[in-house]
């Protein structure tokens, strides 16, 4: 098979290119995509503190009304990500110039959304489940008492109700844009160094391979 080269072999890498963008940057989005820790298993909390923890959790976020505070907060992100890789100087002209690329990508987008939401709604006991253990270790029941005092009243259950709708606040979604136009704009040249570092390894470690003695034929 002939190599394509010029033009023809950039279109195919941008289009590659645009997918592990994407990717990334939806990673990084998904609530909860941290470095795991490895560190060593702690002793489980009091059962007072994790009755009153559930309890609080309940309050704060209750259950009924989970799944719909979490696509609150994953779909202004979903799209500040498809804004940000539309005007991506790098891709910007490939989805103008090739629609069969753009709608790809568009694709793509909307199957990265539906598979993080239905991932987060497995998982969203577990979510809760773990979190119940971080409050319980963090407060202490009267603490928690008074926490959950607090939200019960007309201020903090406004708070509550708007806190989902923070991220699709312009001033938030502009900032988040920005953000990622500027992790896009830096990774074409991150993953250049990348390549050539990796080619340079290969390199490497062929001439060690061919510099390597040979074992002598068996007879």
């Amino acid at each position: 098979m002939t190599a394509l080269r010029g033009p023809q072999a950039i279109a195919p890498r941008r289009v590659a290119l645009a997918a592990m963008l994407a990717a990334t940057l939806l990673a990084c989005a998904t609530p909860g995509a941290t470095e795991v820790n490895n560190a060593a298993p702690v002793a489980a909390p009091e059962p007072s503190r994790l009755a009153a923890a559930r309890s609080l959790l309940d309050q704060l976020v209750p259950p009924d009304k989970r799944e719909a505070m979490i696509e609150a907060i994953i779909t202004p992100m979903m799209a500040n990500i498809r804004q940000a890789v539309a005007q991506s100087p790098s891709l910007a002209g490939l989805m103008r110039d090739n629609p069969r690329a753009a709608a790809a990508i568009d694709r793509f987008m909307t199957r990265e959304h539906e598979r993080s939401m239905t991932l987060l709604r497995r998982e969203l006991p577990a979510m809760f489940d773990a979190m119940v253990q971080a409050y319980a270790r963090r407060f202490t029941v009267a603490q928690m008492a008074e926490i959950e005092r607090f939200f019960a009243t007309p201020t903090g259950s406004l708070y509550m109700t708007e806190a989902a709708t923070i991220m699709s606040d312009p001033a938030v979604a502009a900032w988040q844009r920005n953000l990622m136009e500027a992790s896009l704009a830096s990774i074409p040249r991150e993953m250049e160094a990348l390549a050539n570092e990796l080619r340079d390894a290969a390199a490497t470690n062929n001439a060690k391979d061919n510099d390597a003695p040979q074992s002598p034929p068996a007879t």
